[in-house]
């Protein structure tokens, strides 16, 4: 029998190179995502910052459940869940001032993360629009 010495091919490691960057976002911005998913969505955005950051943490692959909670991270801090009246994300967004300057800060970090997913490849997390 041959044996061949098992070795990365140089997608492996682009891929590895991205996700390290996703990794990175979310680990240097962890407090600000916490506290924005706090003020969007309550309990749950700050429990699904909560996991992710767990996640990260272990260091293992990003596992189905946590590219979800990625991209519903994302969808809170892009406003996607606002007008549905029975999640808590419709009574947290009433409450913020537009004129606020968290408003901004928020914006920021939705642009960065859908960055990040894009430059990772994270195709399992829905659908990030390209930039305009």
């Amino acid at each position: 029998m041959y044996y061949r010495k098992i070795t990365a091919d140089a997608q492996a490691n682009a891929r590895l190179h991205n996700e390290m960057q996703l990794r990175g976002f979310l680990a240097a911005h962890s407090e600000a995502l916490a506290n924005s998913a706090a003020l969007l969505a309550g309990v749950k955005g700050a429990r699904i910052v909560h996991e992710i950051n767990d996640a990260i943490a272990d260091g293992g692959d990003f596992t189905r459940r946590i590219r979800h909670r990625i991209g519903e991270l994302l969808d809170i801090l892009k406003l996607e869940n606002v007008h549905d009246d029975s999640g808590p994300e419709a009574g947290c967004f009433a409450a913020i001032d537009p004129c606020d300057p968290v408003v901004e800060a928020i914006c920021l970090l939705a642009d960065g993360l859908a960055g990040a997913i894009r430059t990772a490849n994270l195709e399992t997390i829905r659908s990030v629009p390209e930039p305009v």
